[in-house]
């Protein structure tokens, strides 16, 4: 995603806008991710930028796979890293999915 949006001026260019409303927000981005509606907007906005991209530079092929990756994850809230959570009981390990844990704190996101 980045490097479409650094190699496509245009894309580039609406990004920067998208994504002025957050500059700085970095403690908000550790500690809230795409919990934060700000940056879940900016983050969904710039894979779509990313999406209409692709294609002008000859990638086309990759866009399955962004899209894929914005379904599951960035347009819906959710982020790889929340898939599995690793919980404990007397030293044996469980597995629940985050999105079963904290389906509430999910923001809606704008696109």
């Amino acid at each position: 995603m980045v490097t479409t949006l650094l190699d496509d001026p245009r894309a580039g260019e609406l990004a920067h806008a998208v994504c002025e409303p957050v500059a700085g927000e970095w403690l908000a981005a550790a500690r809230d991710g795409l919990a934060h509606p700000g940056l879940a907007n900016a983050a969904a906005r710039c894979l779509d930028l990313t999406l209409d991209a692709l294609p002008r530079l000859g990638n086309s092929l990759v866009a399955a796979t962004v899209r894929s990756f914005a379904e599951r994850y960035t347009w819906v809230g959710r982020c790889p890293a929340g898939d599995l959570v690793g919980l404990s009981d007397g030293g044996r390990p469980l597995v629940a999915r985050q999105d079963e844990l904290a389906e509430s704190r999910r923001p809606a996101v704008q696109r």
